[in-house]
């Protein structure tokens, strides 16, 4: 899908710069209005302004070679609006091409003042305890199947009546088909590029704390290990019975435990509290905190959805769908974890 770019007026009018990947390069589309100089136009030259606001395509390998195409001078001209998720390119290429050849607060204003990616990064910094809290939107991102979703497996079958002590009691069968489809939908996923910033994050010592509602333990593939799962994790069997650990494969094989009791997934089922040291934790982390983040959850579980409101430091909201919440943020990006994660690292590695 085509983006906008770059807009650079000049005194005869704008010219726009539009662009989508494809799998190995750009196509670009240019477009040029220069409509404000129809009222230096006579009467019989009306007819140029078909000339004067036209649309052109273009095939590129790189940014660079559309920048140039679409204007040799692009970096003299005013700036109008720069997308924030390429704002880094256009500012790296005006200074390693440019250098002195352009209005460096006009341009830096134009790339970074009211650029989320760049606020979110400036956060980042300056934060000494950074606390992010992740929800189904960054799995889903991967691959993982959202299961509240319209599409999802349980739009056939009421939640509160399969995930839920109940039928682990009482209807195995059931619980059994829907965590072995669940497991079965795990195999082959790998955490994504959003994963990977997190993990960096980590790594470089920005993060103090992640928790997630998320079972399936993407984050630690990633290399998290500062991880704290709220809601259980999926990989984890153990009997229902005495607690002794198991493994996926005898729960997928519908083995029984050696006290005869039957297996269950280590996440937490409806009617349970959340694991108490987990929770203690992340309370904790999140009321110390002096930013917290909170990625791809719609906010509609309780507990959870009551920890961003208890920092005293600021709050950023990173989801695809409103939430309603996002006043209650101190910065909301509308976005996919997969896109703004990178974006906001590229700020943050400059």
């Amino acid at each position: 899908m085509s983006e906008l770019l770059l807009t650079i007026a000049s005194e005869g009018g704008t010219i726009s710069l539009y662009g989508e990947r494809t799998e190995r390069s750009w196509l670009f589309t240019k477009e040029t209005n220069e409509s404000a100089l129809a009222d230096f136009l006579h009467e019989e030259d009306r007819d140029l302004l078909v000339n004067l606001n036209r649309t052109q395509r273009r095939e590129s390998p790189d940014l660079k070679e559309g920048l140039g195409w679409l204007s040799t001078s692009w970096f003299r001209l005013t700036p109008v609006y720069v997308h924030p998720a390429f704002a880094m390119d256009i500012w790296k290429e005006l200074q390693r091409y440019h250098p002195g050849q352009y209005s460096q607060e006009r341009w830096h204003d134009a790339c970074f003042s009211e650029n989320p990616f760049y606020t979110a990064a400036c956060w980042i910094k300056e934060a000494k305890r950074a606390v992010i809290l992740t929800g189904a939107g960054c799995s889903v991102d991967a691959g993982v199947p959202d299961f509240r979703s319209q599409h999802g497996w349980w739009r056939q079958i009421d939640p509160t009546m399969v995930a839920t002590v109940e039928a682990l009691q009482r209807d195995y069968e059931l619980f059994h088909a829907f965590y072995t489809h669940r497991l079965e939908s795990l195999k082959g996923v790998r955490p994504h590029a959003g994963h990977d910033v997190i993990s960096a994050w980590e790594r470089k010592g920005l993060l103090q704390l992640l928790a997630t509602q998320n079972v399936d333990g993407l984050h630690q593939m990633a290399g998290n290990q500062l991880v704290e799962e709220l809601h259980g994790s999926i990989r984890s069997i153990r009997c229902a019975k005495c607690s002794k650990a198991s493994t996926v494969e005898a729960f997928m094989e519908q083995a029984a435990c050696e006290c005869g009791g039957r297996l269950r997934p280590g996440v937490v089922l409806f009617g349970e509290t959340l694991p108490e040291k987990a929770w203690g934790r992340t309370l904790h982390a999140i009321q110390a905190a002096d930013l917290v983040i909170v990625i791809g959850t719609s906010l509609q579980v309780y507990p959870v959805n009551q920890l961003p409101g208890l920092t005293m430091g600021k709050k950023v909201l990173i989801n695809l769908e409103k939430t309603g919440f996002e006043n209650e943020f101190d910065l909301y990006i509308r976005g996919r974890a997969l896109k703004v994660l990178p974006n906001i690292n590229q700020m943050l590695d400059d």
